[in-house]
């Protein structure tokens, strides 16, 4: 019982970190501010750096208390608390708020619906690259600590320098915005990179179980992989969040961000569930083959998410770069969706 509240809480406030925090910012940066939209960029690159480095002072302080000072695992948990209060505090002191007018049951729940499925393509594409990309990232949180557990290494300090990588990833997406990349093209390099790493570390534990060589050089090289794909993330989480602000329409911004999370969900599940190692496996290999036999199917299926993923990026920069271009010439203010035949239309009668 304590448990199930657990876990319903905590997906009740994951949905609230990635979905109401962006939907404010966006909404008051571009309609309430009137700031230039192209400063969206900027702002999301700086918050996935700070959101980096603090996360590395959490390991380096995380890995003290609970190892160091042997206050065990649940101190960490413990720590936390002060720092939500005083988040929750700040946000209710000086967040503007700028409501909605009521709206009716079916135009939260079943409007954002129809417009993902059958009034913009993009949407639609846009979020099954959210799902895919999203779920191997929750699933990335549960299965890298097994296949690194060779080295030994000390789990705060990994940690830490998995939120480096992000932070590397973060200056990475300033740096090709500033070489006039587009974040079209810098999502489908973003996807690519993830596909490499972790499609890497598929092959590395395919290999170790047909040879049946567990060498610390190859686990060295998936943690290399690991290292990579955090960069990925790094790169993934401002475009994704620049390009959502374009393309969906502000007054479904929450919703439509909670309805991309709906299949991420499932994907998730699907992913730590389909792993479970049978008992005749157990009696008949050790326990390191066990560990790498029930982690080859998670990477085998999250390389195929990540490769769906790039070909969905691809396909989204195609309508994006067209739509893009249609809009520099109609004007078509931000927050504006109009389906691709009506932009068709247009072109035509002009």
């Amino acid at each position: 019982m304590y448990f199930c509240l657990v876990v319903y809480l905590g997906g009740i406030s994951t949905s609230i970190l990635f979905s109401t925090f962006e939907a404010w910012y966006i909404n008051e940066h571009v309609n309430h501010l009137g700031l230039n939209s192209d400063w969206l960029n900027n702002t999301l690159s700086k918050a996935g750096f700070y959101t980096g480095f603090l996360a590395i002072l959490a390991g380096i302080i995380s890995q003290i208390f609970a190892e160091t000072f042997n206050f065990g695992p649940q101190s960490p948990f413990i720590l936390a608390i002060p720092f939500l209060l005083t988040s929750s505090y700040l946000i209710y002191k000086t967040w503007t708020e700028h409501s909605h007018p009521h709206l009716s049951t079916h135009h939260r729940f079943i409007a954002p619906l129809y417009l993902i499925f059958f009034q913009d393509p993009m949407l639609l594409i846009l979020g099954l690259i959210q799902s895919l990309f999203e779920a191997v990232m929750y699933t990335f949180i549960f299965s890298w600590t097994p296949i690194i557990s060779e080295l030994n290494p000390p789990l705060g300090i990994v940690f830490a320098s998995f939120m480096l990588a992000f932070m590397i990833g973060s200056n990475i997406y300033s740096l090709l915005l500033s070489d006039r990349l587009r974040p079209q093209l810098i999502l489908v390099l973003t996807s690519g990179l993830s596909f490499f790493s972790l499609g890497t570390v598929a092959v590395v534990i395919s290999y170790i179980l047909y040879t049946n060589e567990f060498t610390t050089l190859l686990t060295k090289v998936c943690f290399i992989c690991f290292i990579l794909y955090e960069i990925s993330v790094g790169l993934y989480i401002p475009v994704i969040g620049y390009l959502k602000g374009l393309v969906v329409p502000e007054e479904y911004r929450a919703s439509i961000s909670n309805w991309f999370r709906v299949p991420m969900n499932i994907f998730t599940c699907i992913s730590l569930t389909l792993n479970q190692v049978s008992e005749l496996d157990v009696k008949a290999f050790s326990p390191s083959v066990i560990v790498f036999k029930k982690f080859q199917f998670i990477y085998l299926l999250c390389s195929i998410f990540l490769l769906l993923t790039t070909v969905a990026s691809v396909i989204f920069k195609q309508r994006y770069t067209r739509r893009y271009s249609m809009e520099e010439s109609y004007k078509v203010p931000i927050g504006i969706v109009e389906d691709d035949d009506s932009l068709k239309e247009k072109s035509i009668s002009s």
